[in-house]
């Protein structure tokens, strides 16, 4: 008598955000596949790619591999959302039992997607890849380093250096995002926020692939006022410091001093 194999294959998501990638996102794609296929055959998989209104020929592309393959799905925003927001918007959109995020310009590698499932499967809530070396422009690199200091300074939080969200993030945290509907979602700020002590796996970031880079001055400016806006108690007790303070000194200044 045959016995029907009820087990059922987990599934994992991965969540790309796009902006003008036309050449990245489809090899991106095809290596995701060989990947899978070759590293993790015992789990089902889709490929969520969320575009965050390009400008190229990028969702042209990706209405192709969408028809070539229905493990790939998009998003495609009607306008640009910010690239803080559009990653968050697209990782609340998968249904897998664990969802990894990653750049679309290789600059996340694709070989640590089995290391992260591995420590996914130890137990683990959330993988985060963390930068220790890279081969990105220097002073970018040391920016980041200086705005990953100067906002630890101020957090009641545990911000994780040289963290840009490239990770494993359970649908237990998934949902937490959901149930949050947050208008403003910053992702680095909710894993410091809700998970105690993320798995660390740490990487040497390459060079982009192809296209432009995104990572300007600009956008970390971005992200630094998003972290700011985030420790907002430990601002408002601080400003609230200062102001006591500044009061009592114009109390004495005006009331005291004189008749001394």
């Amino acid at each position: 008598m045959e016995i029907e194999d009820k087990t059922v294959k987990k599934t994992i998501s991965v969540i790309i955000p796009t902006y003008n990638e036309e050449e990245n996102i489809g090899p991106l794609v095809e290596a995701l596949h060989k990947e899978f296929n070759h590293d993790l055959p015992k789990y089902d998989y889709e490929i969520v790619i969320i575009d965050n209104d390009s400008e190229d020929h990028t969702r042209s592309i990706i209405r192709s591999l969408c028809e070539k393959d229905k493990r790939v799905k998009a998003i495609f925003n009607e306008k640009n959302f910010g690239w803080l927001k559009s990653p968050v918007y697209g990782l609340m959109q998968t249904t897998g039992d664990c969802s990894i995020m990653l750049c679309a310009d290789f600059q996340d590698p694709i070989e640590l997607i089995p290391v992260f499932v591995k420590k996914w499967e130890e137990g683990n809530k959330v993988v985060v890849g963390q930068k220790i070396k890279s081969d990105e422009n220097m002073v970018m690199y040391a920016i980041r380093g200086l705005y990953y200091k100067l906002v630890q300074r101020f957090s009641d939080n545990n911000y994780i250096e040289q963290f840009t969200g490239f990770g494993l993030y359970d649908k237990e945290f998934v949902q937490i995002l959901r149930d949050l509907k947050d208008p403003a979602p910053f992702l680095r700020g909710y894993v410091s926020e809700f998970v105690g002590h993320p798995e660390i796996v740490e990487y040497h970031q390459p060079k982009r692939q192809h296209g432009k880079s995104w990572g300007s001055i600009s956008r970390l400016y971005d992200t630094a006022m998003v972290s700011i806006n985030g420790l907002y108690e430990s601002w408002t007790s601080f400003c609230h410091f200062f102001g006591d303070c500044f009061s009592y000194f114009q109390f004495w200044r005006r009331y005291i001093l004189p008749d001394l």
